[in-house]
C-alpha cells in the first residue's frame, strides 16, 4: 500500500516536471519567434502590445525577450505642430500634429524596432487618429487597439554621426472635442537583427498632452509682416462669442513667449478685423501668437506666425510732419508711390538716394507705399 502511494507521488512529481520543462520550452520558442517576427512588428505577430504601458499586456516591452546588447539606447518623444514644427504640450481637437520619436545610442551601429501607441490618459481608451504611415511603418490593430510598428524589417539609423540615432515622424490628429488628455507610449529597441540576444531594448517612455480649451471664436486668418513702424500682426475672425480680449505674444525661439500687447474684442458675433504693431522686433525670426481669452476666464491659442528681420525694423521714414524732404534709410532700390486721402497718385518712382523731395506737394495728409519683391509697406505722413 505504501509502495503504491510512493509510486503515485513520484508519478505526480514527474508529471509536474515534464509540464514545467514543456512550459519553459514553449516560452523559449515564443522568444525565438520574436526574433524571427520582429521585422513586421511584435504586436502584430505575438498578438499583444509591447509599448511598455503598465496597464497593457502587464507592461511588456521588447525586454521581455530581447537582451544582451551594449548599444545603450534612449528614447525621446515630442508632439510637434504640423504647420510650424514647434513642440506643443496641448492639442487642439481635429488639428494635425506630428509625433517625433527619437532614439539615440552611445555605441554600435544597430537597426531599430519599435512599438508605439496612443490612448486616453484615463480609462486608457484607444486613440487611433494616426495619419498615413511613412514607408517602412505600419499601423497594426490588435485586440481593438492600434500599435505603430516597423514593417518588413527593422529600420536603418537616420544618422550615425557622432553615434547612431533614429528619428521617426508620425502624422497624428487631435481627437474629437472632449477626449481629454492623451498619452503616447513608446518602446524602441536597438537590434542586431539576428537573434534575441545581442539586442538593447530602450527603457519605455510616455508623453501626455492635454486637450486645449477652444473658445468660441473662429479665426479666419492671422499673418505677421514687416511694416515701417515694426512688425504688423493682423488677424480676422469669422465669428466671435463671449470673447474678452486678444493678447499678442512674441518669441525669438518659437517656444518661450512673452506678452507685448493686448487688443480688446469688438464683442460682436459678426466678422471682425484686428491688427497690432510690435514696435521692437528682434533681428532674425520673430514668432507671434494670440492668447484668446473669453469672459469666463478660459484661454486658447492661435497658430504661430513669423516674420524675419535682417536688421531690426525694415526701414525708417522721417520726419513726420515733413516740410520739403522725406529722409529714408535702408530702402534704396525700392519702388514708392505717394497718394492723397482720395487715392490719387501724386508721385511714384524708384528710390535712388536717402531722400525724397516732396516740396511740390500741397499741404495735407498722404500715404506712401514702399514695395520690393512683392512685399509692401505703407506710411502715413503730413505735408506742411
Amino acid at each position: 500500500m505504501k509502495l503504491k502511494f510512493y509510486l503515485t507521488i513520484f508519478g505526480l512529481l514527474l508529471f509536474i516536471e515534464i509540464v514545467s520543462i514543456s512550459f519553459k520550452t514553449t516560452n523559449t520558442k515564443v522568444c525565438t519567434m520574436n526574433a524571427l517576427a520582429y521585422p513586421s512588428g511584435a504586436a502584430a505577430n505575438i498578438g499583444a502590445g509591447y509599448s511598455g504601458a503598465t496597464w497593457d499586456n502587464s507592461g511588456a516591452t521588447c525586454g521581455s525577450c530581447h537582451s544582451g546588447g551594449t548599444y545603450n539606447p534612449r528614447t525621446f518623444l515630442r508632439l510637434l505642430d504640423s504647420a510650424t514644427g514647434l513642440q506643443v504640450t496641448q492639442y487642439i481637437p481635429n488639428v494635425a500634429y506630428k509625433l517625433e520619436v527619437k532614439d539615440t545610442c552611445t555605441s554600435g551601429s544597430p537597426k531599430y524596432a519599435f512599438c508605439i501607441m496612443a490612448a486616453k490618459s484615463t480609462l486608457h481608451t484607444n486613440i487611433n487618429t494616426w495619419g498615413t504611415m511613412p514607408s517602412g511603418v505600419a499601423n497594426h490593430t490588435v485586440s481593438a487597439r492600434n500599435y505603430i510598428e516597423q514593417s518588413a524589417s527593422a529600420r536603418t539609423a537616420t544618422s550615425t554621426t557622432p553615434t547612431s540615432r533614429y528619428i521617426l515622424t508620425l502624422p497624428w490628429k487631435g481627437p474629437a472635442t472632449g477626449s481629454g488628455s492623451v498619452t503616447f507610449y513608446a518602446e524602441v529597441m536597438a537590434t542586431n537583427g539576428s537573434a534575441t540576444s545581442g539586442d538593447s531594448p530602450a527603457p519605455a517612455v510616455n508623453l501626455t498632452v492635454t486637450e486645449a480649451v477652444v473658445t468660441p471664436v473662429v479665426i479666419s486668418s492671422i499673418i505677421a509682416q514687416k511694416d515701417m513702424k515694426g512688425a504688423l500682426i493682423k488677424w480676422n475672425t469669422a465669428s466671435e462669442l463671449n470673447i474678452s480680449k486678444y493678447v499678442v505674444q512674441h518669441s525669438i525661439d518659437g517656444s518661450n513667449f512673452e506678452t507685448v500687447g493686448t487688443v480688446a474684442s469688438n464683442s460682436s458675433s459678426k466678422a471682425n478685423d484686428y491688427s497690432f504693431i510690435h514696435s521692437t522686433p528682434s533681428n532674425g525670426t520673430n514668432y507671434y501668437r494670440l492668447t484668446i481669452a473669453d469672459n469666463n476666464g478660459n484661454i486658447s491659442y492661435s497658430k504661430v506666425v513669423s516674420v524675419t528681420y535682417s536688421n531690426g525694423k525694415e526701414f525708417k521714414v522721417t520726419p513726420n510732419p515733413v516740410t520739403n524732404t522725406i529722409q529714408v534709410d535702408n530702402i534704396i532700390g525700392y519702388n514708392y508711390s505717394i497718394f492723397n486721402t482720395t487715392g490719387k497718385n501724386f508721385m511714384s518712382g524708384k528710390i535712388g538716394t536717402t531722400q525724397i523731395d516732396v516740396s511740390k506737394l500741397s499741404a495735407g495728409t498722404y500715404t506712401m507705399t514702399i514695395e520690393k519683391e512683392g512685399k509692401k509697406s505703407t506710411y502715413k505722413f503730413i505735408k506742411l
